[in-house]
């Protein structure tokens, strides 16, 4: 399993949303400069955080981005979901079939390791649920920590 850095990007743009003064709106290029990363390859997180209903995006001169719902609702399950498109996926080829004889013990092999995998990424998304991104901020309130990051550029 790799999990790409968009995911990482896509936590940390909802967080800086998350943190603009006055929910204004802020625009990709002021995040990707304050975030050292490609203009072209955040909009594409972007995008998918679009469709993921996490955010909102406004075209006009002095549109850009903002969250569409708080920090405490969101979960980082819910930006995996939206980054991670592909999701994990593992299939069992007929390898153990090369390999031994008897077919029932060669069936039951093959669901054991299909069924350890599927509990394992139950568990992988259940930790991934378990944290909403307010819990990363030093407030998780969000109280007195209000940035205006159009001014930081």
């Amino acid at each position: 399993m790799k999990i790409n850095k968009s995911f990482e990007q896509g936590i940390y743009v909802l967080l800086m949303l998350g943190l603009q003064k006055d929910n204004q709106t802020v625009k990709s290029n002021v995040m990707s400069n304050i975030l050292q990363v490609s203009d072209s390859y955040l909009k594409k997180i972007l995008r998918k955080l679009v469709l993921a209903d996490l955010i909102t995006s406004n075209a006009s001169k002095d549109g850009g981005f903002q969250l569409k719902k708080s920090l405490k609702e969101t979960t980082l399950y819910d930006v995996y979901n939206a980054i991670e498109t592909e999701g994990i996926t593992f299939n069992v080829s007929d390898l153990a079939e090369h390999v031994f004889s008897d077919d029932e013990h060669t069936k039951q092999s093959k669901k054991k390791v299909l069924d350890t995998i599927s509990l394992g990424i139950n568990a992988f998304n259940t930790q991934l649920e378990a944290v909403n991104l307010s819990e990363l901020l030093v407030d998780e309130n969000n109280s007195n920590l209000k940035i205006d990051w159009n001014e930081r550029v």
